[in-house]
């Protein structure tokens, strides 16, 4: 079994593996936006076995007629598959996502407690937002969407790359401009 990269499954560059990856998150995620998780975890088992037990059978039936199995032995790949977690892997791992928990915490108490005035209105903005966000979609849409974004935008901007970055150019500079105009404006100083 080849080692496929992650880049090449987002981008389409075999398009067998990039589907393999793509269709059963997204069914899944639909699946999750319409019935419980509980609903949807116990038929993608169901799904799963039913699938094994007629690869099974279609391997059996093959060798009963004396005729060469035409999938070979898909099964055998995944058997061969090591599952097997590595300790050390998993401290470092949360080693890292502990040291990263401290810093989130550590600035949410900073914005929370107003003593960053500016980060504390960008995370009130931010709660504003998300209060008009959460009301037009629920989470699994969203992260539906994020998904879908993920494999067709950088299809898109491999193919319109010239135009795309004309666009970015232009919104970059304005974006400059902008924060310019904002954040480095001078201090009006009155005198008496």
């Amino acid at each position: 079994m080849s080692c496929v990269s992650l880049k090449s499954v987002v981008y389409w560059e075999d398009p067998v593996a990039s589907a393999v990856v793509f269709v059963p998150v997204a069914v899944i995620l639909v699946a999750l936006s319409i019935w419980s998780l509980i609903y949807v975890v116990a038929w993608t088992g169901l799904t799963v076995l039913i699938g094994v037990c007629a690869l099974k059978v279609f391997g059996v039936v093959m060798e009963k007629l004396g005729k060469p199995n035409p999938l070979g032995d898909p099964l055998a790949q995944i058997g061969q598959i090591d599952l097997s977690v590595d300790q050390e892997k998993v401290s470092g791992y949360l080693g890292c996502i502990v040291s990263k928990l401290n810093c989130a915490t550590s600035h949410i108490k900073k914005i929370i407690l107003v003593e960053d005035v500016l980060e504390t209105v960008k995370f009130g903005a931010l709660c504003y937002t998300l209060t008009y966000i959460g009301s037009w979609f629920n989470a699994i849409t969203l992260v539906l969407i994020a998904w879908i974004l993920t494999f067709s935008l950088p299809k898109l901007y491999i193919n319109n790359q010239a135009m795309a970055d004309e666009i970015f150019g232009k919104l970059k500079v304005q974006y400059d401009a902008l924060q310019e105009k904002v954040f480095n404006k001078p201090a009006v100083v009155k005198e008496d």
